[in-house]
């Protein structure tokens, strides 16, 4: 959608089968005829050396790293490894009663 100078793009992902909602992303943009971007000088290096066909992973439930985050911040472990529901706030609500057994709902 373009307004004036402002060109506002909307990007809306449907993917059942990775995503359980729509991803939605919006950008905006100005206008500017005479900008001029400068070349940008890329090198090319190699950060990690292994042998051709070589890819670093683990095999199912044999990741010793999986638990680091969570136990780091004290937050229950599907929390952590994310997912649709840590992103609304019923989770912090059961994140607080789990660690306040006590606490009134």
């Amino acid at each position: 959608m373009r307004r004036g100078d402002i060109l506002t793009w909307i990007t809306i992902v449907y993917d059942p089968v990775y995503l359980t909602e729509p991803v939605i992303r919006s950008s905006e943009y100005r206008l500017a005829l005479n900008q001029q971007i400068p070349p940008y000088p890329c090198t090319v290096i190699e950060e990690v050396d292994r042998p051709d066909g070589v890819v670093p992973h683990h095999l199912p439930n044999t990741n010793p790293f999986l638990n680091e985050f969570s136990k780091k911040y004290d937050i229950p472990g599907e929390a952590a490894l994310g997912g649709p529901e840590t992103m609304y706030p019923e989770l912090a609500r059961k994140i607080t009663a789990a660690k306040n057994p006590g606490m009134k709902k």
